[in-house]
């Protein structure tokens, strides 16, 4: 088809290699030994083994623990969102709802027909909310309401974890989570606008949705206000949400490039080359985009620009008590770009006061367990080979993880060379005048009948 891309990857390698002269822990002189996808041995480097990567620092790879992959569309964008991800080392994504029921399903066929490697995807399936319908893909909850058949149905369409979206009660959050457990289900979600973090019952909260109190916002709906209005939040309204946070066993996902996206769109010239063109002139435009982001006021963004070094300090001091944090992007929200926002989610951690090598933990073990594969994340015989080679340790300087030299995903060894030239594909691809033209107009339509929200 004349719209098509060109195939992510022109070949697969097998998922067996090994790898010598590589630092593991701390330790240099080490070989590793992958075989079918997992690391079987970790031991001294003997003589005359395969040394391309001698002195580079072996970890595990990325988790992107809040992530929406595209859409389909004539314009198949999914094996571009694929291999960003994999360029930036993120080995593993938490598809975080699935708007049309169709994306994931797109990802995962590139991957069984063997010309993609991965990333890993886990999905929330549907978005579980109150009427009215605000995606294809949502089971909506009508009275009367049984949760547990609630929950069925979102299993039903692919869920592995449940997605909270908006309009719940707490009533219907407490039901839901209780239902979603009962089959072995994390719950993760939107705090709904009507409630407050600490009594909305959701478990593990994404965007930090709820600190603001539904009070102090005059109880204004809209994502974008939600995400910006922070003025009332002060130093008693974080105790109150970290506290909570202990008590109650809540982790959060704070997806804090969301706001660093949302103000870079009002740069007079906002620059996105790993995307097409599209995204920046049509889907992200302040003046004409998604229509949650076309509603900013001066006075929202203002806001939004104060709330960033508050959600800097909630962080640290989740992380501080002890509260589970994971790292997400809430891709492809405004100029939030498939793996390299990770890097700078990543770095507005370390931003906050966390240590480098807690961070990675965060979005490599910790991030790993939330999924339910075992031993994903981590460097262990019988674990995913899923792995990074670098230059540096990001663990001492989170910066390191720009010094990528090579990706293993599912056993296979990708050269960072090999990754930047697919991508390359790709995007000359997209930069051809029809498929450019056809990519501007799609955009404009779907704007007209759909709006994009996380």
């Amino acid at each position: 088809m004349l719209l098509d891309p060109p195939r992510p990857l022109d070949e697969l390698p097998g998922s067996s290699c090994e790898l010598g002269g590589l630092v593991v822990e701390g330790e240099g002189g080490r070989t590793l030994s992958v075989r079918n996808g997992a690391i079987v041995e970790i031991r001294e480097t003997r003589p005359g083994e395969d040394r391309r990567f001698e002195g580079c620092v072996l970890t595990p790879g990325l988790i992107d623990s809040h992530q929406h992959l595209p859409p389909a569309s004539p314009l198949k964008l999914t094996g571009l969102f694929c291999l960003l991800n994999l360029l930036h080392g993120v080995t593993s994504v938490l598809e975080a709802g699935d708007s049309d029921g169709l994306a994931v399903a797109s990802a995962r066929r590139l991957m069984v027909e063997g010309v993609l490697p991965g990333p890993r995807v886990v999905s929330v399936g549907p978005f579980v909310a109150r009427p009215p319908r605000q995606w294809p893909n949502s089971v909506l909850l009508e009275d009367p309401v049984n949760p547990t058949v609630v929950v069925q149905a979102a299993i039903d369409r692919g869920a592995q974890m449940i997605k909270l979206y908006e309009g719940l009660s707490r009533s219907d959050i407490a039901g839901l989570v209780s239902a979603a457990r009962a089959r072995g289900l994390r719950a993760i979600g939107h705090v709904p606008a009507e409630l407050d973090v600490e009594e909305a019952g959701v478990p593990e909260v994404q965007h930090l949705f709820g600190v603001p109190t539904a009070e102090s916002r005059g109880h204004a709906p809209g994502l974008l206000e939600r995400l910006a209005d922070w003025h009332a939040v002060d130093d008693d309204r974080l105790e109150v949400v970290v506290e909570a946070s202990v008590a109650k066993s809540i982790s959060h996902t704070p997806t804090l490039v969301v706001s660093e996206g949302v103000l870079r769109a009002r740069e007079p010239e906002p620059q996105a080359p790993l995307v097409p063109r599209f995204f920046r002139d049509v889907i992200w435009s302040p003046a004409k985009g998604i229509r949650t982001y076309r509603q900013g006021t001066p006075q929202t963004i203002a806001m939004l620009r104060d709330s960033l070094p508050i959600k800097l300090e909630l962080v640290r001091r989740l992380y501080e008590a002890g509260v589970q944090l994971y790292a997400g992007t809430d891709v492809p929200q405004p100029f939030v770009v498939p793996g390299e926002s990770l890097w700078r989610e990543l770095q507005l951690f370390v931003d906050a006061g966390i240590p480098p090598a807690a961070v990675m933990k965060v979005a490599t073990a910790d991030a790993g367990r939330r999924l339910g594969v075992p031993d994903l994340g981590t460097i262990a015989l019988g674990a995913p080979a899923d792995l990074l080679l670098l230059e540096r340790d990001p663990a001492a300087e989170i910066g390191a993880l720009g010094t990528l030299r090579a990706v293993i995903v599912g056993g296979r060894l990708f050269d960072a060379g090999t990754l930047r030239a697919a991508v390359e594909r790709q995007l000359r691809h997209y930069r051809r005048a029809l498929v450019d033209r056809v990519g501007m107009i799609g955009a404009r339509r779907a704007l007209e009948s759909v709006s994009v929200r996380s």
